[in-house]
């Protein structure tokens, strides 16, 4: 079993993608233990983009795009910055996942979306700052593949009407 952790260490994206399918399927658990069935009039970020019916933007902007900006804005951007000022770890990481969570708020999406997203927001930072040992750019697709693969399967999700 240690081994096999210790080999996945060395392929950040693979471990990324990995962590995101688990995150997904952990989030939905939650949320479903939690609050059952969301609102049908509960805020999505995303909703404006998801109203375009153009499957095709829809899966580049969510899953690529999207991964690719926040990544860059909400872990590697106050991450390293935070290291440059020698924070703690866990300061890191909160502060890393409070930018993650106010950027969905603001992009529409309501409290519940603000805890869900609080909370994948720490998931990646405590992927990126397992990763930032191996340099920022294996920190940066480690982060940036979980949150692909995270992505990917709630617009599928939504795709498929589940």
């Amino acid at each position: 079993m240690h081994a096999t952790l210790a080999r996945l260490s060395r392929q950040p994206v693979l471990a990324g993608g990995l962590a995101g399918l688990a995150s997904f399927v952990a989030g939905q658990l939650l949320l479903t233990l939690l609050v059952g069935t969301p609102p049908a009039d509960q805020a999505v970020a995303a909703d404006a983009m998801l109203a375009t019916n153009n499957l095709w933007l829809i899966a580049f902007m969510g899953s690529i795009w999207a991964p690719v900006f926040e990544t860059a804005v909400a872990q590697w951007l106050p991450i390293e910055l935070m290291q440059r000022l020698a924070a703690p770890s866990m300061v890191s990481l909160f502060a890393s996942a409070a930018l993650f969570s106010a950027g969905h708020m603001l992009g529409g999406g309501g409290a519940l979306q603000g805890a869900i997203t609080f909370v994948f927001g720490a998931v990646l930072a405590a992927i990126y700052l397992h990763f930032r040992k191996q340099g920022p750019g294996r920190a940066f697709a480690a982060a940036w593949a979980c949150h692909c693969v995270n992505n990917s399967l709630a617009i599928a999700g939504i795709a498929l009407g589940l």
